[in-house]
C-alpha cells in the first residue's frame, strides 16, 4: 500500500477513535438539581402599601427633598414628577388602606371569603371576596386561576394546601372584590401575597368622583417579589359618563433598583388632556437616593403649557438642591441614564375598566 494511503488511513482510524472516545467521554451532562420548592404561606394578605417613595434624596449625606426647593430654574420641572407620584401613592393608600388587617386562609376550600374591614378610616364594612376564575384582560378565556386561595390546587381534589410545592406547578390567584355590596376591586395575584412580600400581581379599581360627575378608572401593575427591583405601573381613565369616551388618560411607572438607601429610581409618566383644552404632558426622570443629581426629560403642549414650566428635552442633568441645570457629564458618570422620548404608552379605555357583569357581576352572588 502507498505510504500516502497508510497515512491516510491511519489518520481515519485515529480519527474514528476520537470521536468514539469523545461520544463515551462526553456523556450527556447529569441534570441540573431541581430548583427548591416555594413555600407556600398560610395566610393570603391583601397588599396595602404598593408604594415607591420618590420625594426624598440625600445630598453629601443631608436630607434633600426633591419638592422643597424654594429656588432654581427648575423646581417645577423637578416637582411635575415628583409630585404626580407622590399623589398615586396617597390614592393607592386610600383603595388599599382596608385591607391592612386582613389575613385569608390559604385552603383549597376557601373559593368564597366574608370580612368586616374599616373603609377609610370609618366604620366597618362587609366585604365579598370571590376566588374563582374569571376573565379579567377581555380575552375571552379565564385566567389560569388555581380557583380558591390555595396556589396549587381546590377541593375536593386537594383536601390540604401543602406548606411548599415546585414552583411550575403554583398557579395564579383570581380575586373579585365586594365592598357594601358594590363592585370594589377585581385583579390576579401572580404569588400569594403576603404581609411580609405583596409578591406580584395586578388590579382595577372604580370609583366615582366624589363631588363631581366624573368616572375615574384605573388599573395596577405591580412586582415586589425582590426589595431590591421594585416596579409599579398604574394607568388611569377618567370619563364623564360611564358609556363616554375618556375625556382624561394617564400612565405613571416608577422603578426602584438597589437598597433604599442608595437606590436608583425612575419616574416615567405620559398624561392626555382630550377635552378642551387638550393637551399632553411628557415626563421621565432618574435620580439616586444618596446622591444630589437628577436626570429629567419634559415636553408639555397644549393645556398643559406654562410659564413657569420649560420643556426639556433631551434629559438634561440637574442639582437637586439647587434645581439649576449643570453638565450632562456629571449625570453620566453616576450612572443616571434615559433614553429621549422614552415616555410610557397612554392605556386603552379597556386595560382599565372593571370586567363587564358577566364576569365581575354587579352583587356578589353567594
Amino acid at each position: 500500500m502507498p505510504r500516502t494511503l497508510k497515512v491516510l488511513r491511519w489518520l481515519r482510524l485515529v480519527v474514528a477513535a476520537l470521536l468514539a472516545s469523545g461520544a463515551a467521554c462526553s456523556s450527556p451532562n447529569p441534570a441540573s438539581p431541581p430548583a427548591p420548592p416555594a413555600e407556600i404561606p398560610a395566610f393570603l394578605v391583601i397588599p396595602s402599601d404598593l408604594t415607591i417613595a420618590v420625594n426624598e434624596a440625600s445630598a453629601s449625606g443631608a436630607p434633600v427633598a426633591l419638592k422643597a426647593q424654594t429656588s432654581g430654574t427648575l423646581r417645577e420641572e423637578i416637582e411635575a414628577g415628583v409630585n404626580t407620584v407622590t399623589d398615586d401613592n396617597v390614592l393607592l393608600d386610600i383603595f388599599l388602606s382596608p385591607f391592612r388587617t386582613n389575613q385569608i386562609p390559604v385552603d383549597p376550600s376557601v373559593t368564597t371569603f366574608e370580612t368586616e374591614l374599616p373603609l377609610m378610616g370609618g366604620d366597618p364594612v362587609l366585604f365579598k371576596m370571590d376566588f374563582r376564575p374569571f376573565d379579567l384582560d377581555g380575552d375571552g378565556a379565564p385566567e389560569s386561576c388555581s380557583g380558591c386561595t390555595c396556589p396549587v390546587g381546590c377541593a375536593p381534589d386537594l383536601a390540604v394546601c401543602p406548606s411548599e410545592a415546585p414552583v411550575d406547578q403554583l398557579h395564579p390567584i383570581c380575586f373579585r372584590i365586594w365592598e357594601g355590596g358594590n363592585r370594589y376591586m377585581a385583579g390576579v395575584f401572580d404569588r400569594v401575597p403576603t404581609a411580609d412580600n405583596a409578591q406580584s400581581g395586578s388590579f382595577r379599581f372604580r370609583f366615582p368622583m366624589e363631588g363631581a360627575p366624573i368616572v375615574l378608572s384605573f388599573a395596577v401593575s405591580y412586582d415586589q417579589r425582590d426589595p431590591e427591583a421594585l416596579a409599579l405601573d398604574l394607568a388611569f381613565a377618567f370619563q364623564e359618563t360611564e358609556s363616554s369616551a375618556a375625556s382624561q388618560r394617564r400612565r405613571d411607572i416608577v422603578q426602584q433598583e438597589g437598597p433604599e438607601a442608595t437606590a436608583k429610581k425612575t419616574i416615567r409618566l405620559q398624561f392626555e388632556l382630550s377635552a378642551d383644552p387638550s393637551g399632553l404632558v411628557q415626563y421621565q426622570s432618574q435620580f439616586f437616593s444618596d446622591l444630589n443629581f437628577i436626570l429629567l426629560e419634559l415636553i408639555a403642549t397644549g393645556g398643559f403649557e406654562s410659564p413657569d414650566i420649560e420643556d426639556l428635552t433631551p434629559p438634561i442633568c440637574a442639582q437637586i438642591s439647587g434645581a439649576n441645570p449643570v453638565a450632562d457629564i456629571l449625570c453620566s458618570d453616576l450612572g443616571l441614564t434615559l433614553t429621549p422620548g422614552n415616555f410610557p404608552t397612554l392605556p386603552e379605555l379597556e386595560e382599565v375598566l372593571l370586567p363587564p357583569f358577566d364576569q365581575f357581576s354587579e352583587t356578589p352572588m353567594f
